[in-house]
């Protein structure tokens, strides 16, 4: 594809945010930038870093994209499991705040609460503390604590030919809200079950990446929404290779069954926290033979204006040209309705089939 997107739109969510805090006075112990690591690191003494990172389950809650308190429970503790994983740190604890809708049942926080412990056993991980209230909604937070004897490597340093990479396979996070936003008529209807959405953070994989990556950045916001952050931090283009290699089969056959592209589901900005790094082409063997799960989507490219997409079709390579600005349409819109949402995400659709993408 060729796009001028990447590099131009800019990152409204974090605007909003600065909208309302405005500027603060930077600790001198805080080594990142705003938004160019999903951790924020302070360096506490020589060699020890401190990372830390906050997540909250709330929308996801409200609008019942989430329904089950064991998903709620699982992503409310990998969404910051995935963040120190990004850093390659060592993971120290989560610290839970719970603030439960006046009258949810006993039994439904439980299952939460028991299904945010096996995700921190799945890690090896401890539950260190945390608070508890009740109000008008429900919002599950946690606070991700590691450390590192060193500094990782963040969102910048991407450097010309460093291949774009991405761990594990993807599209479970994608299918599940594809799933809810076409189905807002009829929930009953859904075919992508929620209980196959329990996606693990990359830990293992995160520590490996730090001895050969430029660049890492996890996926909780979607693979595409992702790339774009990097290519904006790092003002470089990027060359995107379809590879269904690291497609989830469940999602595939999801979006069979609907007759969806299955690029809809790199554009989906839910996402299953998997890694996206920069590899350099020098390195991306050995980081292969470390990290099996890890495959090769892109290229990033320094002096490339557009944008580009190959696939084969056919047993022929196609370039396809597509205006990204069409395939956003839910994180750019936080304050849309969800009428409005699965309006774009329809026009999204058309505009894929049209063009032919797989």
């Amino acid at each position: 594809m060729s796009v001028n997107y990447f590099s131009q739109l800019e990152n409204k969510e974090l605007q909003s945010l600065l909208s309302w805090l405005g500027k603060n006075e930077k600790s001198k112990k805080q080594i990142n930038e705003i938004n160019h690591s999903d951790c924020e690191v302070v360096k506490l003494r020589e060699k020890f870093y401190l990372y830390s990172t906050v997540d909250s389950v709330a929308e996801e809650i409200s609008n019942k994209l989430y329904k089950e308190p064991e998903t709620i429970g699982w992503i409310a503790a990998q969404a910051s499991l995935s963040d120190l994983a990004a850093c390659g740190c060592i993971p120290i604890g989560i610290l839970f705040s719970t603030i439960w809708e006046v009258g949810t049942p006993l039994s439904f926080q439980i299952k939460l609460a028991d299904s945010f412990k096996s995700a921190l056993n799945s890690q090896k991980c401890f539950l260190l503390g945390g608070d508890n209230g009740s109000s008008t909604s429900t919002v599950i937070t946690s606070i991700g604590l590691g450390y590192s004897t060193k500094v990782s490597k963040m969102r910048d340093g991407i450097q010309n030919d460093d291949f774009l990479c991405i761990t594990g396979k993807s599209g479970r996070g994608p299918a599940l809200c594809i799933d809810f936003l076409l189905n807002q008529k009829s929930q009953c209807n859904r075919l992508f079950s929620e209980n196959l959405f329990r996606p693990i953070a990359r830990i293992t994989e995160g520590v490996q990446l730090q001895k050969f990556a430029h660049a890492v950045i996890d996926t909780s916001d979607g693979i595409l929404s992702a790339v774009k952050q990097l290519c904006e931090i790092n003002n470089i283009g990027v060359k995107l290779f379809w590879n269904e290699d690291c497609i989830d089969e469940s999602a595939i056959e999801f979006c069979n069954k609907l007759n969806l592209p299955k690029f809809l589901l790199w554009i989906a900005e839910h996402g299953d926290f998997e890694l996206i790094s920069a590899i350099p082409a020098k390195k991306i063997l050995q980081a292969k033979k470390k990290i099996p799960n890890l495959h090769v989507i892109g290229q990033f490219k320094r002096n490339q204006i557009e944008h580009e997409f190959f696939f084969n079709s056919n047993c022929k390579q196609k370039n396809l040209k597509i205006d990204l600005n069409k395939t956003q349409f839910l994180a750019e819109e936080k304050n849309c309705s969800l009428e409005k949402i699965v309006e774009k995400m329809n026009s999204v659709i058309s505009y894929l089939k049209i063009n032919q993408f797989p």
